[in-house]
Order: C-alpha cells, then structure tokens, then sequence
C-alpha cells in the first residue's frame, strides 16, 4: 500500500509549463529593462555609464535557474518538482530584487544623490 507512483505526464506538462510561463515573466521584465535602461541612459547622455553587468545577469539568472529546477527535478514526485521550481522562483525574484538594489546604488552613486 505504500506503492510509490510516476506523475502523470500531463500533470508534470502544466506544473512545467506554469512555471516556465513566471520564469518568463521574469527574463521579460530583465529584457525591458535591458532596452529602457538603454534608452534611459542615451536620452541623459551618460550611455557609456550603463550597468551591463547587472542587465546581463538579470538576462542570465531566469533561464538558469529554471534550466537547473527542472533538471534537479526530473524523476522526482510531482510536489517534489513543484517545490523545487517553487524554490527557484523565490530565489530568481531576490536575485531580481538584489539587481534592482544595486542598479538603484549605482544611480545614486552617478547622479550624486
């Protein structure tokens, strides 16, 4: 009675595809970012002090970490992988956060305010 069962596909497709849709969201919004920015820093001519290394990490940190979610998650129970993905979500928005906070320093730090 203690029979452990494989998740239905299915299931693992839409816990899958809903977590792929807020990773995305969130390379959406470091994609806006990225271009705003850009045009931000062109329009107050101060292109050349643009934080590429923050934008490029906000670029990078989404996509890995729902690449090593995923991966961590194969062959386990679905709540298993949901939990994982779940963690990867919380860590990928403080990240974001974290990028922001530093964006907002290094601003602060140009402007003098």
């Amino acid at each position: 009675m203690n029979e452990v069962t494989q998740p239905r596909r299915g299931d693992v497709f839409i816990v899958s595809l809903l977590f792929a849709v807020l990773f995305g969201y969130s390379l959406f919004m470091a994609w806006g970012n990225l271009l705003g920015l850009q045009a931000q820093y062109e329009y107050f001519g101060i292109s050349d002090s643009l934080p590429w290394a923050l934008l490029i990490a906000g670029m990078i940190v989404p996509p890995v970490l729902f690449a090593g979610a995923m991966a961590l998650g194969r062959g386990r129970q679905l709540v298993a992988r949901a939990g994982i993905l779940l963690a990867a979500l919380a860590i990928n928005a403080q990240i974001a956060l974290l990028l922001e906070a530093g964006h907002r320093q290094w601003e602060a730090a140009l402007f003098g305010g």
